[in-house]
């Protein structure tokens, strides 16, 4: 008894022992993977700091991957990434696939095949043979598997790493921890790539934008040295001959003080040093009176240098800088801005040129305008010529139906509606006629007197009907005027209709201030006569973000039905034939005042 009790607890030690080496076995199998896992990710890791492509990196990287032996991988994978589509996988590197393969899954849209479906549903995609979801089949395929993780960067799928595995093997959870930490990691070897190319891509941008400013500066300095050359040869005319050299600063100073544009000197804290006449006369001051005076202070009434100012970047680039600025008056200003650089290349002072190009912006859009007006005024024409002769028929036939129906009928209602709209019709077609006027008008010398006769005896009644003051100031002595009466009676007559709108949208019954105010004066503009004329109303006036399109064709602010938005546009080419100004002041809610010049009779002229 005592023996076999012996022998069974010798049996048991030898079963506890070898449990404890199976036990012991197995944690070390798994350090042993763990280990080689984390030397796996620790390699993907260092090749991702290697200075070499993404391209390059990931193919190292799914190199890696299908060589761990531990994982029952085959030596074949692939990673697909998301570029400019963001439905799409792109093959960006592989291992170990047919050519065939590598031509169908050259681009995989979501959804598709097995690569697409992880893509779709953003976690790992399974199969352990081909089954029906390998979208992507062809004659001679080997049988297999897969496991496919898709890289996810801020719940986004970026990309999808595919690997390949012997048909039949089972699916294995430590697989795809493995798999979905490469995933992780290449989130960030993808971004940190991508940004590095993105980087080298403007770095080469830049190096050839830099390349050809140098390119530039060195025919800017080449012609820089040329001038400081011919500099130092005056300064050493000038050392020989004080006197001499004040003469030559006397017509320096001359020189300048002649240019109109306006020339200013300015220190580093932004004060003037020194301006030629043109510069002095913009403030109406001497010039002497403005040095010391703050640049900014001067011009835009600010304590800080004006916001894009082209001098305060000049002294910080040591460049030539260029800037338009529009003052509070409503003057633009092309400003151009030179450094001033002591012997050792630091700026020590700038030259401001500044021109007043408003005129010149003005006379530019006043071209333009010109040019879409006589552009649209062929086109108006075209079209009311071909308009007019089916709409004469039109209304010839409703006249016809008017007069040969009964009167109380419904037919004949319909008839004189028609009538009625085919008259509106008619009316634009000649409104379109008459913006387009195709053929000058004659003009003769007229009494301005009688144009406003004309003008009062046809609006007098009206405005008394809408209880309209109207103020009239019309001195006497007014030159006669080169004009077509009937074009210019129809200008005044279409402002006056456009106030009396305004007027009474603003008040619908008597009111102190509905008042329409007309004035005339003459005034003398480069030698020649002109009147001007200006209709003053205390109206709705006109938005301000609508003042630069009032004068387009077909633009109006009417409501539908009380115009066709012809008006003024017709009107200021009139005014324009005739060779005179045409312009128009608002406040919305306040008043609108319209100006006309008209040139007057010239001496001589009968």
């Amino acid at each position: 008894m005592a023996y076999n009790q012996k022998k069974e607890d010798m049996l048991h030690n030898a079963c506890e022992q070898n449990c404890d080496i199976d036990e012991r076995k197995v944690v070390e199998e798994e350090l042993r993977q763990h280990y080689e896992l984390q030397t796996a990710l620790n390699t993907i890791l260092s090749i991702s700091l290697e200075d070499i492509s993404l391209k390059d990196t990931l193919e190292r990287v799914i190199e890696q991957v299908v060589s761990i032996p531990w994982l029952s991988l085959e030596s074949r994978g692939a990673i697909l990434l998301v570029e400019d589509d963001p439905g799409m996988l792109v093959l960006k590197a592989q291992r170990g696939l047919p050519t065939t393969l590598q031509v169908k899954c050259a681009k995989v849209p979501f959804g598709v095949c097995m690569c697409g479906r992880a893509a779709q549903s953003g976690r790992v995609e399974f199969a352990s043979c081909v089954d029906n979801r390998h979208d992507h089949k062809y004659n001679g395929i080997i049988p297999h598997g897969h496991y496919c993780a898709p890289i996810i960067s801020s719940g986004r799928v970026i990309g999808v790493v595919n690997t390949y595995i012997k048909e039949g093997h089972l699916r294995n959870p430590r697989d795809e921890e493995f798999l979905t930490a490469v995933a992780n990691v290449l989130v960030g070897i993808i971004q940190r790539k991508r940004a590095e190319e993105e980087i080298q891509r403007a770095k080469d941008e830049l190096e050839v934008r830099v390349e050809e400013r140098t390119k530039e500066l060195r025919q800017s300095n080449e012609q820089l040295l040329d001038e400081i050359s011919e500099r130092r040869r005056a300064e050493k005319a000038l050392r020989n001959s004080e006197g001499e050299y004040r003469r030559l600063s006397q017509e320096f100073h001359i020189l300048l003080d002649a240019i109109t544009d306006n020339i200013i000197l300015l220190s580093p804290d932004m004060k003037i040093m020194w301006a030629n006449k043109a510069a002095a006369s913009v403030f109406n001051m001497a010039a002497s009176e403005l040095t010391g005076q703050n640049c900014h202070k001067m011009c835009c009434n600010i304590f800080v240098p004006c916001e894009n100012c082209p001098t305060a970047r000049s002294f910080l680039s040591g460049n030539e800088e260029s800037a338009q600025v529009l003052t509070p008056a409503g003057r633009l200003y092309d400003i151009r801005v030179f450094p001033v650089v002591d012997e050792f290349g630091k700026v020590k002072n700038v030259i401001e040129l500044a021109a007043d190009i408003t005129e010149k912006v003005n006379l530019q859009n006043q071209a333009t305008r010109a040019r879409h007006l006589a552009s649209l005024g062929e086109l108006a024409a075209g079209v009311a010529h071909e308009i007019n002769n089916p709409v004469n028929s039109i209304i010839n036939y409703a006249q016809i139906m008017v007069d040969e129906l009964s009167k109380e009928g419904r037919d004949n209602d319909i008839a004189a509606r028609i009538l009625k709209e085919g008259d509106r019709i008619a009316g634009i077609v000649r409104s379109l006629l008459s913006f387009a006027r195709a053929k000058k008008e004659e003009k003769s010398l007229v009494n301005f007197y009688e144009i406003m006769s004309d003008l009062l005896s046809l609006t007098e009644m009206q405005m008394k009907k809408d209880s309209i003051n109207l103020k009239l100031n019309i001195p006497q002595g007014l030159p006669k005027i080169i004009a077509n009466p009937q074009q210019i009676l129809q200008v005044f007559l279409n402002i006056i209709s456009n106030s009396r709108y305004a007027l009474n949208l603003k008040y619908k019954g008597t009111h102190e201030n509905k008042i329409l105010q007309i004035n005339c004066e003459p005034i003398t503009n480069n030698r020649q006569q002109y009147i001007r004329i200006v209709i003053y109303d205390y109206g709705t006036g006109i938005p301000r973000a609508l003042q630069d399109k009032i004068m387009d064709p077909f633009f109006s602010t009417k409501s539908q039905g009380f115009g066709t938005g012809l008006g003024l546009s017709i009107s200021h080419g009139i005014i324009s034939d005739h060779h005179g100004k045409f312009s128009i002041e608002s406040k919305e809610g306040e008043f609108t005042k319209v100006i006309i010049d008209l040139p007057g009779e010239k001496e001589g002229e009968e």
